[in-house]
């Protein structure tokens, strides 16, 4: 490609932007997810990951409170997260209970890293993704499918490093009439569903994106978000969302180490009386293999306040695999996954 964007994300704009669109919000507590370098897990031949959470005094009630696991995880022999389940904390602690409550998902990947299949479930629902990629890596098609029925199927034409065609190939009665519209680097610049229209422009520098989008209903602006991506590790640092009349809705802010995991945390919300402002800082310490061994969250009220330790996350990496995964349709007594299969056949 002409522009520094790697075709790895560029990949990533095009998912995280139909995503994104689909939704119509960040997801917030994505730049708070670990990351582990996958060349150490390789190294080192990390098959899997549990991460556990220790609680502050504050939060263990007279009638006592939980603790336990946040996560676990395995990695394929590239190094790369090839399972992880994780509580959704829908009005539960948010600790995995192998039930409800909790999702799965699965990476597939072919030899050079290319994401070829992500597949979640949860007790509801299967969703799954499906990519199809030509000799040089980009991105040709991708399926997004609701159980066994397809929802959106996009198509994709590359010339010499460029995309010089996109494709609505198929949508079901919700989505027939999406637009979608890219750019030569596989960024998407507009997208439009009934009276609703989206567009994104860009800017970059460096390590940076810098991405401006404007969303209109009926012509007339409704909301506008900025935010700053770092390049390296797909990881948002900045993001501000304002409504027409320049209200502020959301301010976001995130400082990172090194190896790409969260150091400090700033979410202002003037209109979210549940959440206000969230303001922390977090230490973050490794092994000799750089692998994070354990996380300090501290709240910090003010400027000049004390920082107040308010969670701690300690991180098991082993060379031995999870004991017990979840397989597709383990979770969801509804869901027939050799049905699944065969209907992707």
């Amino acid at each position: 490609m002409k522009t520094v964007l790697s075709k790895q994300f560029s990949f990533f704009l095009i998912l995280s932007c139909i995503v994104l669109s689909v939704n119509g919000q960040m997801n917030l507590s994505a730049p708070l997810d670990h990351f582990s370098l996958p060349k150490s897990i390789k190294k080192h031949k990390v098959k899997s990951l549990v991460i556990f959470m220790e609680m502050n005094k504050r939060d263990i009630s007279r009638q006592g409170s939980v603790t336990g696991k946040l996560e676990e995880v395995s990695f394929n022999a590239q190094g790369l997260m090839s399972y992880r389940l994780r509580s959704d904390n829908r009005g539960n602690p948010p600790f995995i209970a192998y039930g409800k409550g909790c999702y799965f998902e699965i990476k597939e990947f072919n030899e050079k890293k290319d994401l070829l299949h992500l597949y979640m479930e949860d007790f509801r629902e299967v969703r799954q993704e499906l990519m199809t990629y030509d000799t040089k890596s980009h991105l040709t098609n991708v399926k997004y499918l609701q159980g066994i029925d397809t929802a959106v199927s996009l198509g994709f034409t590359w010339l010499k490093g460029e995309m010089i065609k996109s494709e609505l190939l198929y949508g079901n009665e919700s989505n027939k009439d999406w637009v979608r519209e890219y750019d030569n680097n596989g960024r998407i610049k507009k997208t439009v569903s009934g009276n609703r229209r989206t567009e994104f422009t860009y800017e970059s520098s460096k390590d940076s994106l810098w991405t401006t989008q404007k969303t209109f209903r009926a012509d007339t602006l409704y909301t506008l978000e900025k935010y700053t991506t770092w390049v390296k590790y797909d990881r948002v640092t900045f993001w501000e969302k304002k409504g027409a009349n320049d209200a502020l809705i959301s301010h976001l802010k995130v400082g990172y180490d090194k190896y790409g995991n969260a150091t400090s945390y700033y979410l202002y919300e003037p209109n979210n009386r549940y959440r206000g402002t969230v303001n922390m800082t977090i230490e973050n310490f490794y092994d000799k293999r750089k692998l994070l061994v354990k996380r300090l969250y501290y709240s910090v009220k003010s400027p000049k306040a004390e920082r107040e330790l308010t969670k701690i996350e300690r991180f098991v990496f082993d060379t031995v695999p999870l004991v017990y995964q979840f397989e597709k349709g383990g979770m969801n007594d509804d869901i027939d996954y050799k049905e699944i299969q065969r209907e992707l056949n």
